[in-house]
């Protein structure tokens, strides 16, 4: 499949994106818009939103579901799971000559993989408790083995 030439800079709405399904370059499927990223650009004649990003994920076997706020937060805690997969692709990446079937300048291959931040946050709560039961499991071990040899030194002085 050849590249599709890049369309002139132009208006469309959000909702005429969001939940489309994303190919690369070489045809494969790589997930449904699920947000975009814009950035306000502030002009003499006015402001204007600006796309800088888009997220695209992969609901994997879920994705029948439907793409609902309530399905998206339960993959972000399951995660790999289920073989739900995300990427943040640079807006300059998306080919939308055709906005009813986006496409991306590059093969699947090249996007990096973007855990959900909720995921990512998770984990480091999870290092953290560990950290912490450690060290307080290690704190309860040195004072049971100081009250031992307490113990031990009132029963020699006994003798």
């Amino acid at each position: 499949m050849s590249p599709r030439k890049k369309a002139a800079a132009r208006e469309l709405r959000v909702s005429e994106l969001a939940g489309r399904v994303v190919r690369d370059v070489e045809g494969r499927k790589v997930g449904r818009i699920e947000e975009l990223f814009a950035e306000l650009e502030q002009h003499e004649d006015g402001n204007d939103y600006v796309v800088t990003q888009i997220h695209v994920g992969s609901f994997g076997a879920l994705e029948v579901i439907g793409g609902g706020e309530i399905v998206r937060h339960l993959l972000a805690r399951v995660g790999r799971l289920v073989g739900y997969k995300s990427y943040r692709v640079p807006w300059e990446l998306v080919d939308l000559s055709d906005p009813k079937r986006p496409m991306l300048t590059v093969p699947k291959d090249a996007l990096d993989e973007d855990q959900d931040r909720e995921q990512k946050q998770m984990e480091r709560h999870r290092e953290a408790a560990k950290r912490e039961h450690e060290r307080q499991k290690q704190q309860q071990d040195d004072e049971e083995q100081e009250r031992e040899e307490e113990e031990r030194e009132e029963q020699e002085q006994r003798r």
